[in-house]
Formats: C-alpha cells, structure tokens, sequence
C-alpha cells in the first residue's frame, strides 16, 4: 500500500512455536534522489494473520508520521496500544 508517497508492505508469519502470528515490515521510500528500503521489526505476536497484518501497516504509518526514527522504535502510543 501507499502511504505519504511510501510503499508499505506486511507479511505475516506464523511463530515457529505455533502461539500466533507475527508481522514482517518493510518500507521503500526516496530520500535525497536514492531509494530506501527499511525493515521494522515488532516483537510481538498475534492472535491471526489478519490482527498480524493490521498491526504491521498501522506500526509503519506511524513511523512514517513520527518522522521515520531509529530502527529501535518503539513509541509510546505503541507500547499502550498493543500491550494491553
């Protein structure tokens, strides 16, 4: 998918001992004439590829609206949202 002219894509995997499943994050966007690709990691599982997905996409617009920091993001709003 698009979002704020980057392409955001999510694949889900299943956690290897079968409690869930896990998004897979990457991010291609253009920054000073050269494209970027950037993986997110989110260490956190889900209930169904679908939540798994979601979570992904909705981690990667706000990364890009947080002004896209350091791979060790982990934003409050996160923390609150998905721990819970």
């Amino acid at each position: 998918m698009n979002y704020k002219d980057h392409q955001i894509e999510v694949s889900v995997r299943c956690v290897s001992d079968g409690s869930g499943w896990m998004p897979e994050v990457f991010v291609t966007y253009s920054e000073k004439g050269r494209n970027v690709l950037k993986s997110l990691r989110i260490d956190q599982t889900f209930a169904t590829p679908d939540e798994a997905e979601q979570a992904g996409v909705e981690y990667a617009k706000e990364w890009i609206d947080d002004g896209k920091p350091d791979q060790d993001y982990d934003s409050p709003r996160d923390r609150a949202k998905w721990m819970s």
